[in-house]
């Protein structure tokens, strides 16, 4: 039958008794438990995962412009220190 469940029983002077029993119903889980268990398992790789495309986008935006712009020469002069190493 749904939604029954046989059980036995037994006793102290070793009778057995079968008894048909309607089954317990689930209890549910809390809210404040369930909260507890997304922060803990989905919050984490979510919020990392946000931070991966903020920086890939930050990365694109920002790669395009010139930070700077620069030139270089090789002057013809040697430095010299004004004293040997000793």
């Amino acid at each position: 039958m749904p939604g029954l469940e046989q059980v036995s029983l037994y006793l102290r002077n070793d009778e057995v008794r079968d008894m048909i029993l309607p089954r317990p119903e689930c209890i549910p889980t809390p809210w404040p438990q369930r909260l507890r268990g997304f922060r803990r398992s989905v919050l984490p790789g979510a919020s990392f995962l946000v931070c991966v495309v903020v920086m890939f986008w930050l990365w694109e935006r920002q790669g395009q412009m010139p930070n700077a712009v620069g030139e270089w020469r090789r002057s013809g002069s040697m430095w010299r220190p004004p004293r040997t190493g000793r």
